[in-house]
């Protein structure tokens, strides 16, 4: 660090021509060079496989090897290898999978679905119960009005829980994936 500091003080300083060519000749700094560290590496944070050990259990993950990738559970890592359950498979089988053939994990993400097409829903759903019951209340009864009051009542109930779970259903919320370990 401090030949890099006295190169930098050489070189800023007004230096006579003469002695200009002779300090950045090409052999004078092929010499510096030499003389100076090697620069410093950096590592990727994801590289580091503790980073798998501290996932919360039943955690979503995606666990990529040299072969496929698999929609998992998280159940336990150690310094071999990784234990998940695979969610895509009809028995739901515990698999471990060895470190080295692990390629990338990520976790999944975010909520499934969204708050604001719920409530969009759920105010459709009111908007649409009202005019249904209020055809309901007008239409002309026949031997009764006992079929008619029941109908009033479930769309002013059921249509706005029916749009708030369609509207936070359809959105698909804002999942994504996190890349938690990266195969160095």
């Amino acid at each position: 660090m401090k030949r890099w500091v006295a190169l930098m003080l050489i070189a800023l300083v007004p230096v006579p021509a003469v002695a200009q060519e002779r300090i950045f000749s090409s052999d004078a700094i092929r010499a510096a060079l030499r003389e100076m560290p090697a620069p410093v590496q950096f590592l990727d944070p994801r590289t580091d496989w503790d980073n798998v050990r501290r996932i919360p259990k039943s955690s979503p993950l995606v666990v990529y090897t040299r072969n496929s990738a698999r929609k998992s559970q998280f159940v336990s890592a150690d310094a071999t290898g990784l234990t998940v359950i695979d969610v895509e498979a009809s028995a739901r089988p515990t698999l471990r999978i060895d470190r080295a053939d692990v390629t990338e994990v990520s976790r999944v993400v975010g909520r499934k679905g969204s708050v604001a097409g719920a409530i969009a829903g759920a105010a459709a759903g009111f908007g649409l119960g009202l005019y249904a019951a209020t055809r309901l209340a007008y239409k002309q009864c026949g031997g009764g009005c006992g079929d008619e009051r029941l109908l009033m009542g479930l769309s002013l109930v059921g249509f706005p829980i029916g749009g708030a779970a369609l509207g936070y259903a359809l959105p698909g919320g804002n999942r994504g994936l996190e890349k938690i370990y990266i195969a160095p």
